[in-house]
């Protein structure tokens, strides 16, 4: 992922878990995170809202790099869904970071 070794990302915090939200100057980017095994049936789903919210992807729970582009000043969000994922979230998210 070379997301995560340009010199010119930028490295953000996240907030609801340890980790951070790795964004290259191009808006490619990767979500660091180590989160809990989920039940199955459910999934971990990253959003990005500037200002619509978008899928961005669903993963589990690893470090995963986004689907779409993240501009800064986005809001990135990851929610708990079902499996496959859905169309907008329906659960609050547990974690987040502004790029």
């Amino acid at each position: 992922m070379s997301v995560l070794t340009d010199p010119n990302a930028r490295h953000v915090p996240l907030r609801g878990a340890p980790g951070q939200l790795v964004v290259a100057p191009s808006g490619d980017a990767v979500l660091s995170v180590e989160l809990p095994k989920l039940p199955e049936g459910k999934t971990y789903e990253a959003w990005v809202a500037d200002p619509d919210v978008r899928p961005a992807g669903v993963f589990t729970g690893r470090t995963t790099k986004l689907r779409v582009r993240v501009p800064r000043g986005a809001q990135v969000m990851v929610s708990i869904e079902r499996s496959g994922g859905v169309d907008a979230p329906t659960t609050t998210p547990i974690v987040s970071a502004r790029a």
